[in-house]
């Protein structure tokens, strides 16, 4: 094949070569130069699809290591708008930048939203990525009954099921957001 001889070719013979798989005149491409062009466009699109994972994939793992020697750490959770996906990270304080870090583990879509599953989701990533869980120290959540309720509520639960004592936070700004829509 040309790819194959192509160490040994030479520019003018590659021109000689190359020539018939473009145009035939100067109006029409050949069934070839389609081919060439959409295989050219995939193997693109999805060597660089393939890199952005890889390299989101090994920052978060870097993240998740700085977590693993954490003293404790905390997790927020927050769903999109729509309300199927859920946005999981871990969050830990730094010390040296006096601020905390976040680390976004994973978007998770939740099939049945409800505490249960959602504790036990959480649960499930924690263990996933090799983090003890007993270093969990709180949770920062956007308000909802389902997670943050007194009795059955995805933190309780969380507690039940791991025999912890998680501390339970809802966004502050998102406090304020609502008082100022519904309360003014």
């Amino acid at each position: 094949s040309l790819v194959r001889q192509s160490h040994n070719i030479t520019d003018a013979t590659f021109k000689v070569k190359i020539k018939p798989i473009f145009k035939t005149n100067k109006q029409k491409y050949t069934s070839s130069t389609v081919w060439l062009a959409t295989s050219i466009s995939q193997i693109d699109q999805l060597s660089i699809r393939s890199t952005h994972q890889d390299v989101s994939h090994i920052h978060v793992s870097f993240q998740i290591s700085k977590i693993v020697i954490a003293t404790t750490f905390s997790i927020m959770i927050d769903e999109s708008t729509r309300g199927e996906i859920k946005n999981l990270f871990f969050v830990i304080w730094s010390q040296k930048n006096n601020a905390p870090i976040v680390t976004m583990s994973q978007l998770i879509n939740i099939l049945k939203h409800n505490a249960n599953t959602v504790s036990i989701t959480v649960i499930n990533i924690i263990n996933e990525d090799s983090l003890d869980i007993k270093k969990c120290s709180l949770w920062i959540t956007n308000n909802t009954a389902y997670l943050l309720g007194d009795k059955k509520g995805a933190v309780v639960l969380f507690n039940k099921k791991t025999g912890l004592n998680v501390f339970r936070v809802g966004y502050t700004l998102h406090i304020i957001q609502i008082v100022l829509n519904h309360f003014e």
